[in-house]
């Protein structure tokens, strides 16, 4: 990892360290305005915010606590200033996972993230998402570390990233950056604004290579231990708006799917089970369990037949990995979309990734 990033990382650290220390120890009264800044914060409530942070550093002067309040100040005016550019995408699905196992449902290649086997050099990751994203037998170059959590796009002309140490509305915020084909230079890196950005942290974006779908997670809404995975219509050119209130911006940002079944991308369906009477919903299950029961009973005797002729023609495959396919669970099926947990790929040895 380049020194430089290490740096920014240690000087990230301390600074929360310090502004953390020292709200805890200003007075009560102060340290109240600062908790009530946040929460407006959190609740989109920008000028509110700042109206708090304002009676804050009023109250500290030139002390070492407006340090503290500085970056919160910052936060607030840049969230205000993305409240011009608002994007409303056609959410699909929205899915919560656990923090550990959420970026094995994302569409990518099975197997194709990683630990690092040397776990002194887990430092270079992201606390969110430890892991890193290699496809076997496919070298991957990014302009950025590992810590963003960086994702090419398909044609690999963009990469979309996450950074808690830019100019930010929150915690990590996703970015893009586009390459120059004539000077083969990355450009600025863009805040991508809302929806896709919160007063929380928001990562991990990916388009899909099909070119229907944009997917990021976000804890804005979830509890510590789990993370939303949020699946939106694939827009090149979002139109955006502006939205000054508070009530509208939330609403947006809970970005709820759409449930139009003409949306969805798979076949499953769910049928609603009558209300008159407890014992039609009764004969209703008994007679789908009879028909589960008769269906398994064929699909198992098709299965040996099966078997049974691959043997027969001498034809050689790995059944194992064809049960550990047909295993993968799958999440979301009968909503607007299907997720499917993917296996984690061997740890590796050694990164290498760019300036």
């Amino acid at each position: 990892m380049p020194k430089h990033t290490s740096t920014l990382i240690i000087a990230f650290s301390i600074l929360s360290i310090l502004s953390s220390a020292t709200v805890a120890q200003m007075p009560r009264d102060v340290a109240r305005l600062i908790h009530e800044g946040d929460s407006l914060h959190r609740a989109y409530c920008f000028r509110s915010a700042l109206d708090a942070y304002d009676g804050v550093m009023k109250a500290l002067g030139d002390s070492v606590g407006a340090l503290a309040v500085g970056d919160r100040i910052a936060k607030s005016q840049k969230a205000l200033q993305m409240t011009g550019y608002c994007a409303s995408p056609t959410v699909v699905a929205r899915e919560r996972f656990p923090l550990s196992t959420f970026f094995l449902y994302y569409p990518l290649p099975d197997r194709s993230w990683h630990t690092l086997a040397d776990q002194a050099d887990s430092t270079t990751l992201n606390s969110l998402c430890p892991f890193i994203y290699a496809p076997e037998n496919t070298e991957v170059t990014l302009p950025f570390s590992p810590e963003s959590l960086p994702m090419p796009s398909p044609d690999g002309e963009t990469i979309f990233f996450s950074s808690n140490d830019l100019d930010g509305i929150g915690g990590y915020d996703l970015y893009s950056s586009s390459i120059d084909p004539a000077t083969g230079e990355w450009s600025a890196p863009v805040n991508l604004g809302y929806p896709f950005n919160s007063p929380a942290d928001d990562f991990l974006l990916l388009n899909t290579s099909d070119g229907r779908y944009t997917i990021f997670a976000s804890n804005r809404n979830s509890p510590s231990d789990s993370v939303d995975i949020y699946v939106l219509e694939y827009d090149p050119a979002p139109t955006r708006r502006a939205i000054t209130a508070p009530e509208e911006l939330c609403s947006l940002q809970e970005l709820d799917p759409l449930r139009d079944p003409l949306r969805f991308d798979n076949s499953s369906t769910v049928e609603s089970m009558p209300d008159n009477s407890a014992i039609k919903r009764y004969m209703d299950l008994t007679a789908k369990a009879r028909a589960l029961q008769d269906s398994l009973s064929r699909t198992r005797k098709e299965i040996q037949q099966m078997e049974a002729e691959f043997l027969r023609d001498g034809i050689a495959f790995n059944l194992d990995g064809v049960q550990n396919s047909a295993d993968r669970e799958v999440v979301g099926a009968g909503k607007g979309y299907t997720f499917t947990r993917h296996n984690m790929g061997a740890p590796l040895i050694f990164v290498v990734f760019e300036k």
